[in-house]
């Protein structure tokens, strides 16, 4: 009996081992099959195909934890917070993983109170997890917070301390940030980049400068910040020496030093650039040729845009806005009519190119050309007209004008109500500018301006002023615009000594 026992029982004992065993091959092989299928998940939700990476989910014989924090984090990925918080709760098993990503979506969200209660639950954290808690406090601006987790942290790294300076810097505490940065055991080029960026932001140079000379290793954009910040101050010659020292550049490190060469006037120098860059761009090519409009310089613009193959629909409305500008408008006209392509945005700078250079029946002719060729028109387009029916101070065509503005549906634009109140104004019709002023679901000050100037011009200074008083009662404040208005009315009635406590 004895025998047969230990025989059973040894027996028995192989059995669980071998049970054991099997259970984790087993395992094994399952983890093995789901890779692929979770990786496929991940991907899915990366380019934002969330209803196929739904099928493959609820598709699958078998799933694991991996396998749900692939979908969560692509829910909050995409914005589905609700499904992702649902997911969450469904889980069989969680690990860390799983409540890194939670923390993370919330605080994404704005759901401070559901992370802290994550974190708090939390039976054990590590690094990953405090540093979503910073990041997630200072995205919501509770720097306070973020200042309390970093400093009950049992342990920091580098990205403990970068995430706290960097939202420091952006809260304006510099002085903290500063001195956070002085104490770093370790630091890092982001650290660095971090308090160039500080100290450029508060407008010291020097030592933005000082503090990248000190950097022992720079990467790319260590040297960007550097170049941006002399560029932004107007250094572009010290900008100019620190690009060529770079020992490697990206996009952005041309883009900065076109930009300054373009701020400061030196297109020949920019367009030298472009011609060295490895890699040209459209946006770089349309800024040149920006630069060279501005300074006056079209026909030089024109010429360049005829010989380079960069030249796209921006380029061409920037140099015929050029002509506009300076009243050459039969080399405007001949841009746009050259134009193998328009859109909107050209037809509404030709409209108002004519407006301005006093060609209005042309302006309102090309109009109806827009509207025949079935082209979109929005509120730039009639806020143009608008004006341009103001200068000529035609009401039937004003009338029409507001007619079609109800029709389109842009009636609720404040640029558009705004030119109507003007128009009305100065085709003499107060009451429908003062009824058009009250029927807009909001005011800045152009509608407010508008219509104190208009009310003062036609002698109502008493209601100017009463529009000026309910201004002041709003959230909009005066300009010297309003001021010269407000004057205007009370020199017109004798109320030279009105207190209107300017």
């Amino acid at each position: 009996m004895g025998f047969n026992c230990k025989f059973i029982q040894a027996l028995k004992l192989t059995q669980s081992v071998s049970l054991n065993r099997f259970l984790k091959i087993r395992t094994l092989k399952t983890l093995s099959s789901l890779k692929p299928f979770n990786s496929k998940l991940s991907n899915l939700m990366k380019d934002g195909l969330v209803s196929e990476a739904q099928k493959l989910f609820f598709g699958m014989p078998q799933r694991n934890t991996v396998t749900y924090n692939a979908m969560i984090r692509g829910y909050f990925q995409n914005g589905f917070f609700e499904q992702a918080m649902d997911l969450y709760i469904q889980m069989p098993v969680r690990d860390i993983f799983s409540y890194n990503t939670m923390i993370c979506g919330l605080m994404q969200y704005g759901d401070v109170k559901g992370a802290e209660e994550i974190f708090d639950c939390m039976g054990c954290t590590d690094i990953v997890t405090w540093n979503s808690m910073i990041s997630g406090y200072i995205d919501n601006d509770l720097m306070d917070d973020a200042v309390r987790i970093f400093n009950a942290m049992p342990m920091k790294d580098v990205v403990s301390w970068n995430l706290v300076i960097a939202g420091l810097v952006k809260v304006k505490e510099f002085g903290k940030a500063e001195q956070m940065f002085r104490g770093m055991s370790t630091r890092d080029v982001a650290s660095g980049t971090i308090m160039m960026k500080g100290f450029l932001g508060d407008g010291r140079i020097e030592e933005a400068r000082e503090c990248f000379d000190n950097m022992p290793i720079k990467d790319v954009q260590a040297w960007n910040t550097m170049i941006s910040g002399y560029v932004q101050t107007g250094l572009v010659e010290i900008a100019e020496v620190l690009f060529h020292k770079m020992p490697e550049k990206d996009g952005n490190s041309w883009n900065e030093m076109m930009d300054g060469f373009v701020s400061v006037g030196r297109i020949i120098d920019a367009m030298k650039l472009f011609d060295e860059m490895p890699q040209k761009c459209e946006r770089l090519w349309n800024l040149i040729l920006l630069g060279l409009v501005r300074n006056g310089l079209v026909k030089e613009a024109h010429a360049l845009l005829e010989k380079n193959s960069y030249s796209n629909i921006v380029s061409l409305t920037n140099v015929m806005i050029g002509y506009f500008n300076n009243g050459n408008v039969d080399s405007a006209l001949k841009i746009f009519e050259w134009m193998p392509v328009r859109d909107t945005t050209v037809w509404n700078a030709t409209i108002f190119g004519l407006g301005e250079n006093d060609r209005s029946e042309d302006s309102i002719k090309l109009f109806i050309k827009m509207k025949e060729d079935g082209m979109f028109q929005d509120e730039a387009t009639f806020t143009s007209l608008l004006t341009i029916c103001s200068n000529l101070s035609s009401l039937n065509l004003g009338k029409e004008i507001h007619a079609e503005v109800i029709k389109v549906g842009i009636n609720c634009f404040i640029p558009v109500s705004n030119a109507l109140v003007t128009m009305y104004f100065r085709c003499g019709k107060m009451d429908s500018a003062v009824l058009e002023f009250y029927s807009m679901s909001g005011h800045d000050v152009i509608s407010w301006n508008s219509v104190i100037s208009g009310l003062a011009h036609h002698g109502h200074a008493e209601q100017a002023i009463e529009m000026f008083e309910k201004m002041r009662l709003s959230n909009v404040k005066p300009n010297q615009i309003t001021f010269v208005g407000v004057l205007s009315a009370c020199g017109h009635a004798g109320l030279v000594e009105h207190d209107l406590d300017l």
